[in-house]
């Protein structure tokens, strides 16, 4: 039987995002199973933590919102063109 079977049948995603590196693996196999993004989040990075949740959580809401148009790439590139970030979100 595979995992998380009523996400993947409705076709949702889970993103997640580990604070720490013992769940890492957890969270990506959560995250790569129904589709979604995994990733590290220093939330004691002062400089960066807060600007990376923004940018994260952004693009996958303008992806979503774009992907009902067969817009969802244009809509982060254009986002991401007009907002510089020190790190680009893999996909």
């Amino acid at each position: 039987m595979p995992k998380y079977p009523k996400l993947k049948q409705h076709g949702i995603k889970i993103h997640s995002y580990y604070v720490d590196n013992r769940a890492e693996t957890n969270f990506r196999e959560i995250a790569e199973t129904t589709g979604g993004n995994c990733a590290f989040l220093d939330v004691n990075d002062i400089n960066n933590g807060a600007e990376l949740l923004t940018k994260m959580v952004t693009e996958e809401l303008l992806r979503n919102i774009g992907e009902r148009h067969g817009m969802g790439d244009t809509l982060v590139q254009s986002y991401r063109k007009d907002y510089t970030y020190t790190k680009p979100i893999k996909k």
